[in-house]
């Protein structure tokens, strides 16, 4: 806004003089002049002029009634509102003592009369123009003083947010080397799915990946949306929507997609999802990998441009960890393939093993859905099913074929051996959790078995569960040295010893997997009777 001069406006002054002619010729000469006159008579009546009227200058004699001409110069120094009024005094003796006196009161300049109008119209003027810059001169300074205070705050408040803006690119630069280092797929949409909802404070976001042997993009990982709305949520990756974010490398908003009728079904599903834009995920050949579909921001507020580039950035980071994590899969997969293949060739060498494995695995993952067990613990669970022999496979042709019980001594060392074999065999093999449970097998629910001595939920769960079904499968086929168990007679069995070698909330859920009720006690023996043969082992 330009600030407007005090010359723009008509100046006023005050005269004080005992002396009624001098108020006279004085009011018609400043008249004369274009200035409003005040005139005043004693010095009470020039203080009260003075604060009524805020004159611009005040011409005041030395000798006035009532309070002097020092006095009135002392009283409006004295006061904050017109401590800067100009004042000449006019005095009717040229006395030195009276004229240092009212220039130490602060007096801006001095008369002795007679006096020429004309210098006093001089004085007047240059007095006037004089502090009218000053005002101008501090009305400026003010307003410089507002505008370093405005740029002041305004610098502040950039400072503080580019601090937020490093922090959250400090914290999205931990969350993409946190996605470098997760070997598995669900772990890496898991920890993306984070950043997006931490770092850029999304209220809803998915994550929708290729699905095995298809050509859509189907939901993987997600948060804030309901499980029955984003479950089927799907896109083609030939389709229009898909096809445009692959050409454009960009994050895209949904308004981005109105005007074409090609993408209205897409967007009628994403919308349905609470979701506002999307990101692909693209490989460095240009293929669309996955797409991050996001919703509106905690907060309410709109995605900024510095949201959309962090969302690129994290995509350009899943990129390559999705690709790892993929592979790492492919490569544990081909991993536990293969050492199943040859479980099995060895399993089919004896007529009493053969189909052992397949059949614990099955098992095995029908306790783990009894159990609602996440994808990747699911996914532990049968690898841990499929390798439950691998540390035993050397001494298979001992065990078949001697028709003999072991002593507890052979039984335990060789439960140690098979432990110690697998954890070599899978060291380096990506597969922690499954070493981890294989290694735990002959663990016992009341910390009596082997290698460890572990108990209770101490022991890997996909441990727990396949030493269940591998135990429920044994029993219930033939072996060398003793005939199998009807399904009933090995469910009691498993009952009677849930609490001490397994766990009895398992042994429970494992009851409704079977769909058959343990024998009653008393039914039979549960300590296999000698029409049986020798006492039991599992295998």
């Amino acid at each position: 806004m330009p600030i407007r001069s005090d010359r723009q406006r008509k100046e006023s002054i005050l005269v004080a003089d005992q002396d009624q002619r001098v108020l006279e010729l004085l009011q018609i000469t400043l008249s004369g002049r274009g200035y409003a006159v005040r005139t005043a008579a004693d010095g009470v009546e020039a203080l009260e002029e003075i604060d009524r009227a805020q004159p611009d200058l005040a011409v005041v004699g030395v000798r006035l009634a009532r309070k002097s001409g020092l006095q009135v110069l002392e009283a409006v120094r004295a006061e904050s509102r017109t401590a800067r009024m100009p004042v000449i005094l006019i005095a009717g003796t040229a006395s030195n003592e009276s004229r240092i006196q009212g220039l130490r009161l602060g007096a801006d300049d001095y008369l002795v009369k007679p006096f020429s109008p004309r210098e006093l119209m001089i004085k007047i003027r240059t007095i006037l123009d004089r502090a009218a810059d000053l005002r101008l001169l501090q009305l400026r300074h003010r307003a410089l003083r507002e505008e370093a205070r405005r740029q002041g705050e305004e610098l502040l408040r950039a400072r503080e947010e580019m601090g937020r803006y490093l922090a959250r690119i400090g914290g999205l630069l931990r969350r993409v080397e946190e996605l470098g280092q997760e070997p598995d797929l669900a772990a890496v949409l898991a920890r993306l799915v984070a950043a997006c909802s931490h770092e850029l404070e999304l209220a809803r976001v998915c994550v929708l990946v290729h699905g095995k042997g298809g050509d859509a993009l189907r939901a993987r990982a997600w948060q804030g949306i309901e499980e029955a709305i984003v479950r089927p949520l799907r896109l083609a990756a030939g389709d229009f929507l898909c096809q445009t974010l692959r050409l454009e490398g960009r994050t895209m908003g949904a308004d981005e997609f109105s005007g074409y009728p090609l993408a209205a079904d897409d967007l009628l599903k994403l919308s349905a999802a609470g979701l506002t834009h999307v990101t692909p995920v693209l490989s460095p050949q240009r293929e669309l990998i996955a797409v991050v579909a996001g919703g509106e921001k905690w907060s309410g507020e709109a995605i900024d441009r510095f949201d959309l580039h962090l969302l690129d950035l994290l995509a350009r980071a899943a990129a390559g960890a999705i690709r790892e994590a993929e592979d790492s899969a492919a490569e544990r997969r081909a991993f536990v393939d293969t050492a199943a293949q040859l479980i099995a060739v060895v399993e089919g060498r004896y007529e009493h093993l053969r189909g052992h494995s397949a059949r614990v695995h099955d098992l095995s993952l029908r306790l783990a859905d009894e159990l609602s067990l996440p994808a990747r613990r699911r996914e532990t669970v049968g690898y841990v099913a499929w390798l439950h022999d691998l540390g035993a496979l050397e001494q298979y042709a001992q065990l078949q074929e001697e028709a003999r019980r072991l002593s507890d001594g052979e039984r335990l060392d060789l439960r140690r051996r098979g432990s110690a074999a697998v954890r070599r065999l899978l060291e380096s093999s990506g597969l922690p959790e499954v070493a981890e449970a294989l290694g735990h097998l002959h663990e016992y629910w009341d910390g009596h078995g082997v290698p460890d001595g572990l108990a209770g939920e101490s022991i890997p769960l996909a441990a727990r569960v396949v030493a269940l079904a591998n135990a429920y499968d044994a029993l219930t086929h033939e072996r060398p040295h003793r005939p199998a168990y009807a399904p009933a007679e090995a469910l009691a069995l498993l009952h009677e010893r849930g609490g001490s070698r397994y766990d009895p909330s398992l042994v429970r859920a494992f009851e409704k997997v079977l769909g058959i009720e343990a024998e009653p006690e008393g039914a039979q023996s549960l300590t296999m009777p000698t029409m049986r043969g020798p006492a039991s082992r599992s295998k």
